[in-house]
């Protein structure tokens, strides 16, 4: 069987399973103590897609590098650091392809670090979406970050805090250096019962 046949077939099957009406990109800022490059994953719907885990599985037969989970759970669980949110425009973004994308790594048992790291499978799966490749600019979250405000595909920009308030001073230096139009935007506290806006 062709790959060109097996990829119709990924791609069928996620307009199938869920047909994505809304997609962010959701860059975390710093690790979890508030130091270093921070991690990016995507929502779609109401699903955070995140490329993180180094051995386990969340869909079908595979285990991969992919972890799927609600995006209260999400923020919920970063609630130690600020999330910068970029809305992809629905209008010009096949959120079926970032998908198809997402659910082919997975199903190719695609593993963090040996098949890249969150950043670059993120940006992967966007560019399935958009058709436009972000090059180096993938290799750190703050990086893309900035690539992908330059597209045009980006309709909203602003940073979450799940649980932090916005002048919080552990970040402050990073957002204004790494994300300085989503510095302009607070939503606090985050509404992720889906995620913000609702």
């Amino acid at each position: 069987m062709s790959s060109t046949l097996n990829s119709a077939k990924i791609r069928t099957l996620a307009r199938f399973v869920r047909q994505g009406q809304r997609s962010a990109v959701l860059s975390c800022v710093g690790n979890v103590d508030g130091i270093g490059p921070g991690h990016t994953a995507i929502v779609v719907d109401d699903n955070v897609y995140t490329f993180e885990v180094v051995v386990g599985a969340w869909f079908v037969r595979a285990k991969s590098g992919w972890r799927m989970l609600k995006a209260r759970t999400y923020f919920d669980e970063n609630k130690s650091r600020p999330v910068v949110v970029q809305e992809l425009n629905p209008s010009i973004t096949k959120e079926s392809d970032i998908l198809a994308y997402i659910y082919g790594s997975d199903m190719k048992d695609e593993d963090y670090l040996s098949s890249g790291h969150c950043s670059y499978q993120a940006s992967r799966a966007v560019s399935a979406g958009i058709g436009l490749d972000p090059g180096a600019n993938c290799l750190l979250p703050n990086a893309y970050y900035r690539w992908l405000n330059m597209t045009g595909y980006v309709s909203s920009c602003y940073t979450a805090y799940p649980a932090l308030k916005p002048d919080n001073a552990e970040f402050k230096r990073q957002m204004e250096n790494d994300y300085p139009k989503a510095n302009q935007t607070w939503i606090y506290p985050a509404r992720a019962a889906s995620w913000p806006p609702v």
